[in-house]
């Protein structure tokens, strides 16, 4: 049977839907309640809103009811009618004045589609910026590419059993020479494991601080 939106017993029913409808999406995959309050509020092609591969369908009912997918090209019944209204994607996640898809080019580091003053990223040094931010502004390094900035980890201890030891020291000596990033050994980043790494680690001897 056809799917109806704000009528489930045909137009002579007493049981209708008296309200507005906008932007109504299927898709094939669950989301969790953050993202669906945050991805409602953009069009369906910005940034950081889910592949549309999963997208079953979706209608806009900008002029008509037609489906962005192709698939399922409604139409527009009984007493309903459209109207003309305010854009719902004018959204203001830090109410500074300044919609968020203004400040995506210059205040979205990781790329997700969300200000960075209004995601939750985690800051390992406390200094207000958050780490992947950190990492892609120069403010800090991350030379084992692992995300975190190196100041919150103790790099040297190249197989992380929290301890600099022979361990450590074996594991430099067998990958010395040219080593391609990401390269454990490669305590500097400079793409070679050499004298320099072996007294970075042998600098920070013993337990891991």
């Amino acid at each position: 049977s056809p799917l109806r939106f704000g009528n489930t017993q045909g137009f002579e029913s007493q049981i209708q839907f008296f309200g507005s409808l906008d932007n109504v999406r299927f898709w094939n995959e669950a989301f969790d309640l953050d993202k669906v309050n945050y991805w409602m509020r953009r069009p369906l092609f910005d940034r950081g809103v889910p592949k549309t591969d999963s997208l079953i369908a979706a209608w806009n009912f900008e002029g008509d009811a037609t489906d962005v997918t192709g698939e399922h090209d409604g139409a527009i019944l009984g007493g309903a009618f459209l109207e003309q209204s305010g854009s719902i994607y004018n959204f203001d996640c830090n109410q500074n004045g300044i919609l968020d898809s203004c400040e995506l080019p210059t205040n979205d580091c990781n790329a997700n589609g969300i200000p960075d003053d209004c995601d939750d990223l985690a800051d390992c040094n406390a200094n207000g910026i958050g780490d992947v931010c950190d990492i892609d502004g120069g403010t800090s390094i991350d030379v084992n590419l692992d995300g975190i900035p190196d100041e919150c980890q103790c790099v040297p201890d190249i197989v992380a059993d929290g301890v600099v030891d022979f361990t450590d020291l074996l594991t430099l000596l067998n990958e010395k020479g040219p080593c391609p990033s990401p390269c454990r050994s490669d305590l500097n980043g400079d793409g070679v494991v050499n004298f320099e790494d072996l007294l970075q680690l042998l600098s920070a001897w013993g337990a891991c601080k």
